[in-house]
């Protein structure tokens, strides 16, 4: 039998102490949202890792409506064993050198940063239940543009809680790219 790669990555994060506990709970979710309606013609994939590393940057899975390589995340906020993010990742995985003269996948993350900062002052009330997405002024290329969240107390709110915000990110982040 052939393992979906997403629970195959997902299993490897046993031996990492900042997912173990997790990890089933993260399986379940993935796939209440694999099958989920609303995402069926939607691609989905296994977290990237940086480089050559074999630890994980901490995304469980990325889904994507889009046919380019702008994918939503969700991930463990490494840091805290209580917090999820999801994010939403242009280009993503792509990390460029920080010292290269030529930063094309940087500068298009830099144009949607300012593209959102400028629609989320002119329009607050865009989104009806999802906060609008944040992040560090050079937006990371495994967290992109994100929100942090305390732990939901079972997969299925999780699952909702990723579909609800990644539909009307959808939305926004099409207006954009």
């Amino acid at each position: 039998m052939i393992l979906d790669p997403v629970i195959e990555y997902l299993q490897t994060w046993k031996d990492y102490k900042e997912g173990d506990e997790r990890v089933p709970m993260l399986i379940k979710t993935y796939m209440i949202v694999r099958n989920r309606e609303e995402l069926k013609n939607w691609r989905f994939g296994p977290g990237k890792q940086r480089g050559k590393s074999k630890e994980p940057m901490y995304c469980a899975f990325a889904a994507t409506p889009f046919s380019s390589n702008d994918w939503f995340i969700l991930r463990l906020v490494k840091e805290s064993n209580n917090k999820f993010a999801i994010g939403f990742c242009p280009d993503y995985g792509i990390q460029e050198n920080s010292s290269a003269e030529n930063q094309p996948f940087t500068d298009r993350r830099k144009v949607i940063r300012s593209a959102l900062k400028a629609i989320e002052n002119s329009n607050k009330v865009l989104l009806k239940s999802a906060p609008f997405p944040q992040s560090a002024p050079r937006p990371h290329a495994f967290k992109g543009f994100e929100t942090k969240f305390t732990m939901p107390e079972n997969a299925e709110k999780l699952a909702q809680k990723f579909i609800d915000i990644v539909l009307e990110w959808e939305k926004l982040f099409s207006r954009i790219i």
